[in-house]
């Protein structure tokens, strides 16, 4: 059976019985194009001048360069870095998404192809959960709103440091003891019909709302006010509020 076989690749190796012309080609790699199936100088190699015999001992086989390669791949929340060569799978390494995480895929990558690559992974000191941060402005139990200043931590409680009202001076406040400043109200901004006058005011300015549509912007009536007793109301927070403070009169928000 040959050993080699047609498009092989060969180098010649050195040996003591090798002719003149053989000993120049010592190291050289040729391509086996012709097999002649003899006992001696069977093979036929693209090298040198001619296609000259050589012998199968003083051959060897040149074994092809793999290609390695890396490739990083998404299966669910899952990335796996695989490290080949050839069609073979050398290693194999992922990073799970977690569950209450957003999926970023530049993030996941990394990590896969650091733990392919046998990198460390650094291990984050745990940090404290708190819920507020610097310059939040918060409300105290007792002294009322605060601006903290730092997040600090004593005995082993999540607390804060706000400054005090003179200069170089603050307070130690504790996390228990806080919470978030509340949201300015939103004011209303809508149409509101005067349906009928609902109480005894026998008022020019009352009976004057009456049929009217009023247009209210943020909070604010629009267009004179005086003439329809409707000064002093601002700001209006909500339909509602409009109608507990223009009393004597039943109102009707006009949807649009």
């Amino acid at each position: 059976m040959s050993k080699f076989k047609v498009g092989d690749k060969v180098r010649v190796l050195p040996h003591d019985i090798m002719l003149f012309r053989m000993q120049e080609q010592i190291g050289k790699i040729g391509t086996v194009i012709r097999d002649d199936g003899s006992e001696l100088m069977q093979y036929r190699l693209n090298i040198g001048d001619t296609a000259a015999p050589w012998y199968e001992h003083i051959l060897e086989l040149v074994q092809p360069s793999m290609r390695e390669f890396i490739v990083i791949r998404r299966d669910g929340q899952q990335e796996i870095a695989s490290r080949k060569r050839g069609d073979e799978i050398v290693k194999t390494e992922n990073a799970t998404c977690n569950a209450s995480d957003t999926f970023d895929f530049n993030v996941g990558a990394k990590l896969a192809f650091d733990r392919l690559m046998g990198r460390e992974e650094p291990n984050p000191e745990p940090k404290t959960a708190h819920k507020f941060k610097a310059w939040d402005l918060v409300v105290h139990d007792i002294l009322g709103i605060l601006k903290i200043k730092e997040f600090v931590l004593f005995k082993n409680e999540c607390g804060y440091l706000a400054p005090g009202e003179n200069e170089g001076y603050a307070y130690n406040v504790r996390e228990s003891e806080l919470s978030p400043v509340p949201e300015p109200p939103k004011f209303y901004t809508g149409k509101v019909f005067a349906v009928e006058t609902i109480e005894n005011d026998t008022r020019e300015e009352m009976r004057n709302r009456i049929g009217r549509v009023f247009e209210i912007k943020n909070g604010i009536i629009i267009g004179e006010v005086n003439e329809y007793c409707l000064d002093g109301y601002s700001p209006i927070t909500s339909f509602s509020d409009f109608c507990s403070k223009a009393t004597a009169t039943k109102w009707r928000e006009i949807k649009e």
